[in-house]
């Protein structure tokens, strides 16, 4: 689904190559290994692919402005699945707005604002009322504690960025962000006045939750998950040029298999608590 959205947005985003950005995103290790893993990561980037694929659509499609209601349930959904973090790029999408304004072109919509309340704090709604206490717990533990506190002990120092953070989007970017940054040198750095609207909305929709990131004290590598969306985008655009010769695709082809290798191994011979098939072991007695 996130490499259908990302061909959905490239052909807004990356013309020339509309399914690069897929094809980036699906052969990038981060988000090939957290493909299988059980958490709301992926999940939460999905949702966000499509609220932003909604706003895409709107601003720079020239679509019906019922996408930016589309846009408003997606971000509500978004919310749903992980709370505040679910809402990184709709911060993007206001500051877009505000720094970029287009005359007629609102966000503020009566149908998307009430698609994103009901589908974004009805169920919180139902289990705070449920369950006394829990409202202080989502507030307190998942939201304050994650923000200000070492209190989870996830990587809270201030280095934190920098053995989590960084090594997921270098490495895991792997080989497109290398190819990239020879492009880049070549061609050299374009001014921020001098880029695109798209671009510009590519790297502010990167940077700004990254800062946030960064500053919050509660840090793991899957929290930037996200990020390798409009990551792939910006590398696509890059690429856009990069020729696709026989030795590259079959390099392409080799690096596929290795990493589908790797998950193999990892699966079969990597012991530990996290291991869904021990969970399955445990609850089929009971079944």
């Amino acid at each position: 689904l996130c490499a259908g959205l990302l061909f959905a947005m490239g052909r807004r985003l990356v013309p020339e190559r509309p399914w690069l950005p897929a094809l980036i995103f699906i052969s990038s290790p981060v988000p090939f290994m957290a493909t299988n893993t059980v958490n709301t990561d992926f999940m939460l980037t999905t949702m966000e692919a499509l609220a932003v694929c909604c706003y895409v659509q709107a601003r720079f499609g020239g679509g019906s402005r019922w996408w930016i209601d589309g846009m408003w349930a997606a971000f509500g959904l978004a919310f749903l699945t992980k709370g505040p973090p679910g809402l990184l790029p709709l911060l993007v999408v206001f500051v877009f707005h505000f720094t970029h304004r287009r005359p007629g072109f609102s966000l503020l919509r009566p149908v998307g604002l009430l698609a994103f309340v009901v589908v974004g704090f009805s169920w919180y709604a139902v289990v705070t009322q449920r369950h006394p206490g829990l409202l202080d717990y989502f507030l307190g533990h998942e939201v304050y504690a994650r923000i200000a506190t070492d209190k989870l002990r996830r990587f809270p120092e201030w280095y934190g960025p920098l053995i989590t953070y960084l090594p997921t989007l270098t490495l895991g970017a792997l080989p497109w962000l290398a190819l990239a940054s020879r492009k880049v040198r070549q061609a050299g750095l374009t001014r921020w006045r001098a880029m695109p609207e798209e671009r510009r909305f590519l790297w502010l929709w990167f940077a700004l939750p990254l800062v946030i990131f960064c500053l919050a004290r509660s840090r793991l590598p899957l929290y930037v998950l996200p990020l390798f969306i409009p990551l792939s985008l910006l590398l696509a655009g890059a690429l856009r040029d990069l020729p696709f010769t026989r030795r590259g695709v079959t390099s392409l082809g080799v690096w596929l298999l290795v990493m589908v290798a790797f998950k193999g191994a990892v699966g079969m011979f990597w012991v530990t608590d996290k291991d869904a098939r021990l969970f399955a072991d445990r609850i089929r007695p009971m079944l």
